[in-house]
């Protein structure tokens, strides 16, 4: 008697009444694995934000109301090109709402862009859409609370570490104060022994 399996009814044809269907011998004599499972992979990715949607065209008069990401500044609050104002509003948008970016690092860009040739300008934009498209595919995929607790975390350890550098400065003060006044009492009681 040979070893069947117990959920195929018909070992000729399994398929035949609904029974599991056995693997097709690997071609490399390896481990042969179901028809209908595939062999370990990435994960599938999740469905990415459409550029529309991460890129919507932006006139001049959009320009108003952007605002720099965290600082919340205009675009009007930084010195512009009236030429990139005028030719070229997209990486205007996407410098001033890059969320690498610090304001003065904004600025120099800006700046830059005067100097820039045509391609430096293009392989600024697609770095500065690279970051934003990435970002929205993360916030779509973990959500916006994972950016805001990334940043937190950030936050909170840039305090942690003032903290603990103003404590280590206070312990040093303490530990030269009692050491002043250990040698204060020293020289008292040598004193007094002296007397």
């Amino acid at each position: 008697m040979t070893n069947q399996d117990p959920t195929i009814t018909n070992p000729q044809n399994p398929a035949a009444d609904g029974g599991i269907n056995p693997p097709a011998p690997s071609p490399g004599g390896g481990a042969n694995l179901p028809s209908n499972t595939a062999p370990a992979e990435e994960e599938t990715p999740v469905g990415l934000v459409p550029d529309e949607k991460i890129f919507p065209s932006v006139s001049r008069d959009d320009l108003n109301y952007i605002f720099t990401y965290q600082t919340n500044r205009p675009v009007s609050a930084f010195n512009i090109s009236a030429e990139l104002l005028e030719q070229d509003c997209q990486l205007v948008d996407l410098v001033i709402r890059c969320e690498s970016m610090k304001d003065k690092d904004r600025q120099y860009w800006l700046d830059l862009t005067k100097t820039m040739t045509t391609e430096q300008k293009e392989r600024l934009r697609e770095i500065l859409m690279t970051e934003r498209r990435k970002l929205a595919n993360i916030r779509k995929k973990y959500g916006k609370d994972y950016i805001d607790e990334v940043q937190k975390n950030r936050e909170a350890a840039k305090q942690k570490a003032i903290i603990d550098q103003k404590k280590a400065e206070l312990q040093n003060r303490e530990k030269t104060q009692q050491q002043a006044e250990q040698a204060k009492e020293d020289a008292l009681l040598s004193e007094l022994e002296n007397l």
